[in-house]
């Protein structure tokens, strides 16, 4: 079950916001899932030599320059210890008209089953646009996990938009996930979106538009 709510200021999709509640994704296969890749993520660390007994820790970095002047710096490393360690990584692109995006990420396993894992992005263009997320997910070996992030963007042209949610699995099984999005355009007309599931009630939503005096209006189809 997926429920994407994309919206559209002055033509521009704030799908990329990530205005999604990827449920039975996340809840049924993410956990598993998640548990699964900071695993792998932490045995290859061993196998590398970069987590072991004695917590050493390996990092690489690398650059590359494109031929219009543009950029990209990468480096991610491990470290840990007795089965335990945290990875991360993290990129920055530079434009050659001045633009500039960055990305982070760690993820961290206890060697117990528990694992944490946290990005982070952010974004400038030239023009003036300039936006922002960040995401953290924990997943216990009880089975329960939860996830929470937010994003938010602002347009060149003074449009701004943003969501944040968030999503708790108990060890039993039920799910409670809940996401708020707005988005105003630059004439100030403004849409208001909620979205909310339980695994007793099941999802429930709401919209509200309101234009640039604060009246509620009609919203667009």
């Amino acid at each position: 079950m997926s429920i994407n709510m994309s919206l559209k200021l002055n033509g521009t999709s704030l799908a990329a916001l990530g205005m999604s509640l990827a449920i039975g994704v996340l809840c049924i296969s993410g956990v598993a899932e998640a548990r699964e890749r900071a695993a792998a993520r932490t045995q290859r660390g061993v196998a590398a030599g970069a987590i072991n007994e004695k917590g050493a820790a390996v990092g690489r970095v690398s650059r590359s320059t494109g031929e219009n002047g543009g950029s990209v710096t990468r480096a991610r490393g491990c470290r840990g210890s007795n089965g335990a360690g945290t990875c991360g990584r993290a990129a920055t692109a530079v434009g050659p008209d001045g633009g500039r995006a960055t990305r982070t990420g760690t993820i961290t396993s206890d060697g117990a089953g528990n694992t944490t894992r946290n990005t982070d992005g952010a974004f400038t263009t030239a023009q003036g646009a300039a936006g922002q997320r960040e995401t953290t997910g924990v997943v216990n070996a009880d089975g329960s996990a939860t996830r929470s992030g937010n994003a938010s963007v602002t347009g060149a042209n003074g449009g701004t938009a943003g969501t944040s949610g968030n999503l708790t699995r108990n060890a039993d099984g039920t799910v409670a996930a809940q996401r708020s999005s707005e988005a105003t355009n630059a004439a100030g007309n403004t849409i208001r979106a909620e979205t909310s599931f339980d695994s007793a009630t099941g999802i429930t939503r709401s919209t509200t538009c309101t234009n640039s005096a604060g009246a509620v209006v009609a919203c667009p189809r």
